[in-house]
């Protein structure tokens, strides 16, 4: 029998440095899915490892990327594709891969081959319930320096002619120095100081939503108004379109505003990556990039009034009051 040395080996560097790379979490089931499917898409590695975000997801694959394990292959064709593999340097992982997973079986049986499986649990049902019940509610805030309303309705799915009715709606009543809001409420009225909006809100915006959300908003007011003289102000906006539609020339004003902020978007390469990961994680089309624009640019006066009549109603809405409260002293 062979004795152990008298002294332990010093613990090797690179060693370490490659069991530190490889251990770090979630890095063994990407280099594990794509030992299985030699090329895949983004959308595919996140469907196929449960639980990992995008940010996460992203993160090791940039890590890989760099080690050489990985390498990423960008397919011009329309819409544009992305692609993972493994390099030669990754497939050599699949020994290793192997051994480890061979081990883990082995141990898991032996502890707990004897206990009979249980089925998986459903997917829970997070769509919104038919009978919406309206809500109101107040938050003293001893941080706040002036009051603030929340106001949001549940909104349509991604993707729907309905969703891109309410992205115009929204650019209608808040985008720019000619909104309904800006006009009418902030420099009319003069009882809101300002206001923020989107589908998805505060969460997400329009890019990046997904259904069940909200569209919401949050405004800042005058204090010499009540919080609901604010929320029957806003309801009096999206009145104005459920009865009367919206003018055809203030949806090319809309439509102006909008595609000029998406092209200033565009500008900047953080954005456009952005973009072209949330249209592949929520859609799998990153060529929406391209096309999505007009598809908003398409929405008619018509279809603006029926998504209005349909969704912002005030038996679907709820309301959150932000007051500002005395500090509590120590």
């Amino acid at each position: 029998m062979k004795e152990r040395a008298a002294h332990p080996r010093p613990l090797c560097s690179k060693f370490h440095r490659a069991s530190e790379l490889i251990g770090r979490r979630w890095t063994g089931a990407i280099i594990f899915v794509l030992m299985e499917s030699p090329r895949c898409r983004f959308a595919t590695l996140r469907k196929e490892i449960h639980d990992i975000t995008d940010r996460m997801l992203s993160e090791r694959l940039f890590e890989l990327e760099q080690e050489g394990i990985v390498e990423r292959t960008v397919i011009p064709e329309s819409p544009v594709r992305v692609e993972y593999a493994l390099t030669k340097k990754g497939r050599e992982l699949a020994a290793a891969v192997d051994a480890i997973g061979d081990w883990a079986k082995k141990w898991i049986e032996t502890y707990f081959g004897d206990i009979p499986s249980q089925p998986q649990p459903q997917h829970p049902d997070l769509s919104e319930p038919d009978k919406f019940i309206p809500r109101s509610e107040v938050y003293k805030d001893p941080l706040a320096r002036v009051p603030a309303v929340l106001i949001g309705w549940p909104g349509p799915p991604r993707r729907s002619a309905e969703y891109n009715a309410l992205v115009m709606a929204d650019v209608l009543f808040t985008g720019g120095d000619s909104s309904r809001f800006q006009l009418d409420l902030v420099k009319g009225k003069q009882s809101v100081l300002s206001y923020e909006a989107n589908p998805g809100w505060p969460f997400s915006g329009a890019s990046d939503y997904k259904a069940p959300a909200l569209y919401a908003m949050d405004l800042l007011y005058n204090p010499k108004f009540t919080a609901k003289e604010i929320v029957d102000q806003v309801q009096e906006e999206i009145t104005k379109v459920q009865r009367d539609g919206v003018d055809p020339k203030e949806l090319e004003r809309a439509r102006t505003f909008f595609r000029a902020s998406r092209m200033k978007e565009l500008q900047t390469a953080l954005n456009r990556a952005q973009l072209l990961a949330q249209y592949e994680m929520f859609d799998n089309n990153p060529g929406l990039i391209t096309s999505e624009l007009d598809a908003f640019l398409a929405v008619t006066p018509e279809q603006i009034q029926a998504v209005a009549r349909k969704y912002l109603t005030p038996e679907k809405r709820v309301v959150l009051e932000i007051q500002p409260a005395p500090k509590e002293k120590k």
